[in-house]
């Protein structure tokens, strides 16, 4: 079944394209604008909580059985949300705000999980590769930062695969500044401040800290920041 709809909430256009069957997408109110949803599959669920503010959102899902999940109060100015492949989970907590970002899921059976109140600047969050997850927690800053959990590309050795991708978990109250490389396979604890430039390649468990440089090192600790 092929279903275009071109609805007006509150005199904004919004596109919804759905291709397939059984697919669900669950809007609890209408400050949508600008929008464009596109479902190309089946058995696919977007549900969207109460109090949402979107504008110029792109949401494409293309494969089977995917969830999307995404809290209350969610902020949209520009964004794009990408699943490729079957049986994603992407869940969005509460009071989070997408500034211009790309989420992208590939493969099979990832997961993408945000807590609340994170906001997005300029971010690309990637998460690919069969069974692999981005872990993120509450209250963190994320400006215009690359967040990947594989390198795009494989790489062989005797016929062996040696560049496996590898889960990310970003705990609570961090801000990671622009043009901060987050790799895959890597933790980073709380209360961090991730400075431009950084290139995290792993695990940075000190916490209350600022890091700077590639490979990263320590130069504060037991520091406070606020936004």
């Amino acid at each position: 079944m092929n279903i275009i709809l071109r609805i007006y909430f509150l005199f904004k256009l919004v596109t919804i394209k759905i291709s397939g069957k059984k697919n669900k997408l669950n809007l609890k109110d209408k400050r949508l604008r600008k929008s464009l949803i596109n479902i190309k599959g089946n058995n696919n669920i977007i549900k969207f909580d109460k109090n949402i503010n979107i504008k110029n959102l792109t949401l494409v899902i293309e494969g089977n059985n995917n969830i999307i999940n995404i809290g209350k109060n969610f902020k949209v100015h520009t964004g794009k949300i990408e699943i490729n492949g079957d049986n994603n989970i992407l869940k969005i907590g509460d009071r989070c705000q997408f500034w211009n970002p790309i989420l992208f899921i590939g493969q099979n059976l990832g997961e993408v999980k945000i807590g609340n109140n994170n906001i997005f600047n300029g971010t690309q969050l990637i998460s690919e590769e069969y069974k692999n997850k981005l872990l993120i927690g509450n209250n963190n800053l994320f400006s215009n930062a690359t967040i990947r959990n594989t390198d795009g590309h494989k790489i062989f050795k005797d016929n062996q695969r040696i560049n496996i991708g590898k889960e990310i978990f970003i705990k609570n109250n961090i801000w990671i500044a622009a043009n901060v490389l987050v790799l895959k396979g890597v933790k980073i604890n709380s209360g961090n401040v991730i400075s431009a430039g950084t290139i995290v390649t792993k695990d940075i468990l000190e916490e209350n800290s600022i890091i700077v440089g590639n490979p990263y090192r320590v130069v504060k600790r037991d520091i406070i920041w606020k936004q």
